[in-house]
């Protein structure tokens, strides 16, 4: 298992390579180069708690802030997401179970693509992972120190993300069908004590989660859950190809698929209900399942909607791992093995096509249809006369969100960001509010060469007649100019 966690690593980070960082990304790097008491502040003031990037900065600060080393550490959680989950599936299941699993997810698209990400995804699916094992060793054990370390994870997790509440919904449910099923007493449950003690762990950041719930700082890019977004993570899970730009003969490929694959998973469920592992396969498909469901119910009007494709990469791992067991029930007990066999190859050349697209797309960014194109701009800029970073040079990046995106590549110029207004204190934008960064106008530069960064047509400082534009260039949606003063 610590082989298989090995190669998830190296594929994460081989994917990763080439990968410019994106808004949410530079976000991180931001707020971990702060120090703690400004990380903390600005944390609580924007949308997520604050564990991760404090462990970010704790990484940083170690192993230095390259793309690689920041990056290596979601890796790193990645790698132990997949190795823990398979350790469960063979205790649960046993070796042959967790070896048929095992490809499921290590060609994971949408594991390998967040096992990457400098966010706090890949770090949520270890916590959600880590607190299922002391779950059920909880369970299995009726000692009163797994039953700790469970509390202890789910606050954890709660610390790192809000959403990771679906995996947690998902396990009391579980424990509450386990305990009716079983017909014990009410007063003798005594896995509530484990979530009374999380909430607990979690009280001294209640008041910042409430003031945070009350002054919403979602990005506006969320989305109801449909049908449409339903068809859109499953072609993400499989392919890493948004819906949209899933063609007509491989929506055809798809459909065949699940024409064949969905009555041997049913074949699978069936035969598990005969056998002592079945309350296990209903646990990794309430996981799997129960957290579409909770976004569809929080995104429902007149609430904002607030789902969007990542914040299932913490519960990929279920998804996965639960077509790898049930398709090794399938090829084990099946009667048609030959055909399971078939079924399982093909669907396991189906998400090796999506680790594909996932080396030629990249990190692209849904929400904005785009690729972040940071490193090219930089290398490009480097590589030109006059145009890198040296003290005669100005680089002006217009606008906040574009200003966190780029700041990374180009910190170490005299970087600034053009904005009509202070950002406000709250959200994002937070770590820029009262900046000396900030410019309005071109009036207040005097470089020789000022560099002008801009998404698409969003322009907002237009250059006055001191300097003459002498160079344009595109790189996807951004466009820069390059200005010689006169």
């Amino acid at each position: 298992m610590i082989i298989t966690g090995a190669v998830v690593f190296a594929l994460a980070m081989l994917l990763a390579r080439g990968q410019s960082v994106w808004f949410d990304e530079g976000y991180s790097i931001l707020l971990a180069k702060h120090s703690v008491s400004e990380l903390l502040a600005l944390t609580a003031v924007d949308a997520h708690p604050p564990l991760y990037y404090l462990l970010l900065k704790m990484w940083g600060e170690l192993f230095g802030f390259s793309e690689f080393a920041l990056r290596s550490m979601s890796a790193l959680f990645a790698a132990g997401t997949v190795t823990l989950a398979l350790t469960l599936a063979r205790k649960l299941f046993g070796t042959r179970v967790a070896l048929i699993a095992l490809p499921f997810v290590v060609i994971a698209p949408f594991i390998l693509r967040y096992g990457y990400e400098i966010r706090m995804y890949s770090l949520v699916g270890f916590l959600g992972v880590a607190g299922t094992y002391a779950l059920i060793t909880a369970r299995q054990t009726e000692k009163l120190r797994w039953w700790v370390v469970y509390a202890v994870v789910v606050a954890l997790g709660m610390y790192t993300l809000y959403m990771s509440i679906v995996i947690w919904l998902a396990h009391a449910v579980w424990l509450v069908w386990m305990s009716v099923r079983s017909k014990q007493p009410l007063l003798q449950w005594r896995w509530p004590l484990a979530f009374i003690g999380a909430i607990i762990l979690f009280t001294p950041y209640v008041p910042t989660f409430i003031d945070q719930m009350a002054h919403s700082v979602l990005s506006g890019v969320g989305s109801e859950v449909t049908l449409t977004s339903l068809i859109n993570v499953t072609t993400l899970f499989l392919l890493f190809t948004p819906e949209q730009n899933v063609g007509g003969w491989l929506s055809l490929g798809i459909i065949m698929l699940f024409i064949l694959l969905i009555p041997l998973l049913a074949q699978g469920w069936r035969q598990t209900k005969r056998t002592a592992y079945h309350p296990y396969i209903v646990l990794l498909l309430l996981l799997a399942g129960l957290p579409m469901f909770v976004f569809a119910l929080l995104s429902l009007p007149p609430r904002e909607p607030l789902f969007l494709p990542r914040y299932m990469a913490h519960v990929a791992v279920w998804v996965y791992m639960s077509m790898g067991v049930l398709a090794a029930y399938v090829l084990i007990d099946a009667k048609k093995t030959k055909q399971a066999l078939l079924v399982v190859i093909i669907t396991l050349s189906v998400l090796a096509s999506g680790v594909v697209v996932l080396a030629q797309r990249g990190n692209y960014v849904f929400d904005r249809l785009y690729k972040p194109p940071g490193q090219l701009i930089a290398a490009d800029l480097n590589g030109s006369s006059g145009a890198g970073c040296n003290d005669q040079t100005t680089i002006a990046i217009d606008g906040p969100q574009e200003y966190i995106e780029l700041l990374y590549y180009f910190e170490r110029c005299d970087t600034r960001f053009v904005a009509s207004y202070d950002p406000e204190f709250r959200g994002g934008f937070a770590p820029l509010h009262s900046s000396k960064k900030r410019i309005t106008s071109s009036a207040e530069l005097s470089s020789q060469y000022v560099i002008v960064m801009h998404w698409e047509d969003a322009v907002n400082m237009t250059m006055d007649d001191r300097y003459e534009l002498i160079e344009t260039r595109d790189y996807g949606k951004y466009r820069v100019n390059i200005y010689q003063l006169r």
